[in-house]
């Protein structure tokens, strides 16, 4: 059994100009263990720093200019979603978005994840403090696209978006972002409480867990939030969007196991990235067959979009676990305070937590909360 570093209370942070300057020091650390590298690094930096600089107080004379009233409903509404996840669902207590970043960049980050063209098993990256991770953040697009590229030439399957927000895990102030005013407040509020998830727990190398906890407390939470709203439209647009979850996971999960069938043959067929195109593309084809069974727009992307490994374990990393995550959340009495506690302490004992949620699962099968 192993004690894993996990992260449940919000870290102690230092104010001023000390937040930048544990960046940079962090920042110079990974630069010497990670030498070629450096340069994402220091865009991680700068970016990061670019973002704490600029954020500002919602009551700041200069955002004015900048927000419209909508905006600032937005954000009221975003104070009243956070303190019910504190207050509510026990999630960590932190001084999240509880500032704006009132520059519109379209897109705050960029996701790049890799893959074996004949594995689904994903790239990782390691960096101190949150160990081995599934993916690399940019705040550069260039840089982005040029790692693409180089990774791309070196034989892997790629895939980069974007995303409207991320987490510093509680080491920094996360400021809310103009693309995240611009979402409808269910899917605000699954934001957010998926993002104040990682500051309540992170287990080092385990991404694949952190991301599917994340995904699934985000959407159960927000669904808790409207009802105690007595918001019923939203309560109803929110379950239905977990019920399009459930079903794309089945889908999902055929689709993996085809594809592991294919790349477990021995000996390897040499038409192995025919066969595999093949299996993707019936697969795309059956999506969008069964396109009209999905009441929300959350996964119609999957059926036009260019489908290669790295983009099968995106989607994996987020969405498969989610009828896992479901089943110990109504084991634990559909109490979330009571759920994210037996993860902490499951977290403190075991190395893989997605194989003992897994195991726990199944041997707690049938039984009533």
């Amino acid at each position: 059994m192993k004690n894993t570093q996990v992260k449940y209370k919000t870290r102690t942070k230092p104010a001023g100009l000390a937040p930048l300057l544990l960046i940079m020091l962090l920042s110079l650390a990974m630069v010497s263990l990670m030498g070629c590298r450096s340069a994402y690094l220091w865009q991680a930096v700068t970016g990061q720093a670019g973002l704490l600089r600029g954020s500002l107080s919602p009551d700041d004379p200069r955002l004015k200019a900048e927000l419209t009233a909508a905006d600032y409903d937005k954000l009221a509404f975003v104070a009243e979603v956070v303190a019910f996840a504190q207050h509510e669902l026990g999630l960590a207590r932190s001084e999240n978005y509880q500032k704006v970043y009132p520059r519109d960049q379209g897109a705050v980050i960029y996701v790049l994840s890799a893959a074996p063209r004949d594995q689904l098993t994903s790239e990782t990256w390691w960096f101190p403090v949150v160990g081995r991770m599934g993916y690399l953040g940019f705040f550069d697009k260039e840089m982005a696209v040029r790692y693409k590229k180089e990774l791309d030439e070196a034989g892997l399957d790629t895939h980069l978006r974007t995303a409207l927000a991320y987490s510093t895990l509680g080491w920094f102030n996360d400021p809310i972002t103009r693309p995240m005013l611009r979402l409808s407040k269910p899917a605000l509020a699954n934001l957010i409480i998926h993002e104040l998830t990682h500051v309540t727990l992170y287990v080092k190398d385990q991404t694949d867990f952190n991301e599917g906890l994340a995904n699934f407390v985000g959407q159960a939470g927000a669904i808790r939030f409207f009802e105690a709203r007595h918001e019923p439209e939203s309560v109803v647009w929110l379950e239905q969007h977990a019920a399009d979850e459930t079903r794309f996971v089945a889908f999902l999960d055929q689709l993996t196991d085809r594809l592991k069938k294919l790349y477990n043959q021995t000996p390897r067929p040499v038409d192995l990235e025919m066969k595999k195109r093949e299996i993707i593309t019936a697969a795309q084809a059956e999506f969008r067959s069964q396109a009209h069974l999905y009441a929300t727009p959350a996964f119609s992307q999957f059926g036009e979009q260019q489908i290669n490994n790295a983009v099968i374990l995106a989607y994996s990393r987020y969405h498969q676990s989610y009828p896992l995550f479901q089943r110990v959340f109504e084991r634990q009495g559909n109490d979330f305070k009571k759920f994210l506690t037996f993860f902490v302490q499951a977290a403190k004992e075991n190395n893989d937590l997605m194989q003992f949620t897994k195991e726990w699962a199944s041997s707690h099968q049938g039984e009533r909360p």
